[in-house]
């Protein structure tokens, strides 16, 4: 973790590279899998929604093997504060609430205009265990 730089949500950028971002699991999806096109490989997919301050939120994807979307689903749950580490982040649109389907009406929306994407092979989860942990206990509330 030597090449990368903490940053907080309220400081991303489109683009942004090698940044580690420490926030706490509001929520999360029921990981997707499915079958890759013309392969007998399986894939998957999952989401998070992140805090890492009173103000700040963000929508993380995670895509990758069956497996790998599995053992994140399995290892973070709800309120774990984790760091995502080299995610891509990437623009997302400004949403207004009243256009939303009913779904999407009931789920956090970013306060910035990016989401994080992790692809296996090019960012990873990890559990955070070398922050101050008191700064992330106001935010389970």
């Amino acid at each position: 973790m030597a090449d990368v730089t903490p940053k907080k949500i309220a400081e991303l950028k489109a683009e942004l590279k090698n940044a580690l971002i420490t926030g706490i699991i509001l929520t999360k999806t029921t990981p997707n899998t499915f079958l890759v096109r013309d392969s007998p490989e399986f894939r998957g997919v999952m989401s998070f929604t992140l805090r890492d301050s009173k103000r700040h939120i963000i929508n993380c994807k995670v895509w990758g093997t069956k497996e790998m979307v599995t053992e994140y689903n399995r290892k973070f749950k709800i309120y774990d504060i984790i760091d995502v580490i080299t995610p891509s982040v990437v623009p997302t649109m400004v949403y207004d609430k009243s256009t939303l389907s009913d779904t999407a009406r009931f789920q956090p929306l970013p306060t910035v205009p990016f989401a994080l994407v992790l692809n296996e092979g090019q960012g990873r989860l990890d559990t955070n265990t070398y922050r101050a942990m008191h700064a992330f206990l106001e935010l389970t509330h």
